[in-house]
């Protein structure tokens, strides 16, 4: 009875990843595609950024998600020995952007199947206060491309099968 319960509860968890990222954004452009929960909204006009997501009817701060693309010219791929020169630096100008920043965790990964790095820390920023981000980072094809995630410290366990259903429908064109 308990292993029926507990391959039931896997079930509807899994279930719930999957239809949670159930939309698609494309960029043709910047040449990547990824999925997101259609519930919800794109945030238009947000400079600097390809595109950005946000839960919607959100009580106090709206998870989202977030891409950022800029050209690295004559530069292919991130290679594995690039990921430590990318964190240390980007690290270091995320401390600087982000009140009371904690790092909780870095990790190499990947993205749509390009080595990434990849890094977790809090803060505060701006009026928004106990903020967790999750951050990943990788090169291809000329081009650089940081997907961000944030949500409150307090939501991001329930968040991050989430984020995580994102970043591994993400695709480069």
């Amino acid at each position: 009875m308990k292993i029926r319960n507990m391959v039931l509860i896997a079930g509807l968890a899994l279930t719930s990843v999957a239809m949670a990222a159930d939309a698609t954004f494309t960029s043709k452009s910047e040449g990547f595609s990824l999925n997101y929960p259609s519930t919800w909204e794109s945030v238009p006009g947000i400079k600097g950024t390809v595109m950005v997501y946000r839960e919607t009817k959100a009580k106090i701060f709206s998870s989202n998600v977030n891409v950022v693309v800029v050209k690295v010219k004559g530069v292919k791929a991130l290679t594995t020995k690039d990921l430590t020169v990318i964190t240390k630096s980007t690290l270091k100008e995320v401390s600087k952007a982000i009140s009371n920043f904690k790092e909780i965790k870095r990790e190499e990964t990947t993205l749509g199947g390009q080595p990434a790095a990849a890094y977790t820390y809090s803060g505060d920023q701006g009026k928004s206060k106990g903020l967790q981000w999750y951050q990943l980072q990788t090169i291809y094809n000329e081009k650089g491309y940081t997907v961000t995630f944030t949500t409150s410290i307090g939501k991001f366990a329930d968040a991050k099968p989430v984020f995580d259903a994102i970043k591994n429908s993400f695709k480069f064109q």
